[in-house]
């Protein structure tokens, strides 16, 4: 018996610790979990007002970019784009737009469109404080502005 306990002893101290351990861990978590409130059995739950808003927030329309000047740019014009859309949301709520990427006709990323006459699209963005998010691209025409 004193060689079988020198050979296992070890093992046998090992999972009886670990089986301890994981009696103590349930009977925390039913500890825990007796604390939680749970509907009683046959109560209507379809009446959770958490339920309502989440359902509401995602059944909310996204927010609408507008391009509002609609008369012809020339080069010559110095326009801060910003002012060239605006956005509502839902609720008609005017909201602040990013203009995220500006392109050339040949697809390549410019820093302005007033440096010469071509068809640039603009990508604005805008987000409402239910985090739903509108991303439109514009093609927006910029005349040479000769006499």
């Amino acid at each position: 018996m004193k060689t079988l306990w020198k050979e296992y002893g070890q093992t046998v101290i090992t999972v009886l610790v670990a089986a301890m351990l994981l009696i103590l861990c349930l009977w925390g978590f039913r500890i825990i979990g007796s604390g939680m409130e749970r509907p009683a059995a046959g109560a209507d739950v379809g009446n959770n007002m958490d339920g309502k808003m989440l359902k509401d927030i995602h059944s909310r329309q996204v927010p609408v970019i507008i391009y509002e000047d609609h008369r012809i740019l020339t080069i010559a014009d110095k326009i801060a784009l910003s002012e060239l859309f605006h956005a509502v949301d839902a609720d008609g709520k005017e909201l602040k737009i990013e203009i995220t990427d500006i392109r050339n006709q040949a697809g390549k990323t410019v820093e302005d469109i007033y440096e010469k006459a071509g068809i640039y699209e603009i990508e604005v963005r805008v987000e409402d404080a239910y985090e739903k998010r509108t991303v439109s691209r514009f093609r927006i025409p910029v005349n040479g502005g000769g006499i």
